[in-house]
């Protein structure tokens, strides 16, 4: 930053290039001795920028009522059962009014099933899915298993060794360094 001329708070014979300047009077100083002498005035600036900022921030009651009540009134909705697939409204093929459009007779079979509890037998048994791991393609094939596979084919080839030069250069670097 550019010196903004010389400070207006230093001794006489002590003038220096003032570096700063008060936020508040654009008075301009160079030191922190300097700016301890005029602090009182760049504290009250600071203090009336807090407040003021502090001031604004508070919004008034209705606005944060009325904030609380969208909120409250969003939970409410994603509470509902429709987004669990129950929809209690008027939904084609949905279950609203499901049990008052069947007949007597439906009524008191359904109710005799369930009292029963011949209702289990209507659904297949819940396998779990990792119960079933031999039921598709093997995604894995074992080495030892396969057809035609001999150890002598799995064994590793010898290991190749370097062309003298590489070997020659590999040995000059360590006593250079």
């Amino acid at each position: 930053m550019e010196p903004a001329g010389p400070c207006g708070f230093c001794p006489a014979g002590e003038v220096q290039p003032a570096r700063y300047t008060c936020p508040r009077c654009n008075a301009p100083y160079c030191s922190l001795r300097c700016y301890r002498t005029h602090g009182t005035c760049a504290e009250n600036f600071y203090r009336d920028q807090v407040l003021g900022e502090l001031r604004g921030c508070s919004a008034p009651p209705s606005r944060l009522a009325s904030a609380l009540r969208r909120l409250r009134q969003q939970r409410e909705t994603e509470d509902e059962p429709g987004e669990a697939g129950l929809s209690s409204g008027p939904a084609p093929g949905g279950l609203s009014g499901l049990w008052e459009r069947l007949a007597p007779g439906e009524k008191a079979a359904f109710e005799r099933l369930l009292s029963r509890g011949e209702a289990g037998r209507l659904l297949p048994p819940w396998r779990p899915w990792w119960w079933n791991r031999g039921a598709g393609p093997q995604l894995l094939e074992e080495l030892d298993n396969a057809p035609g596979s001999d150890a002598a084919e799995l064994e590793l080839a010898p290991a190749r060794t370097p062309p003298d030069s590489v070997k020659d250069a590999s040995a000059a670097e360590p006593a250079a360094a």
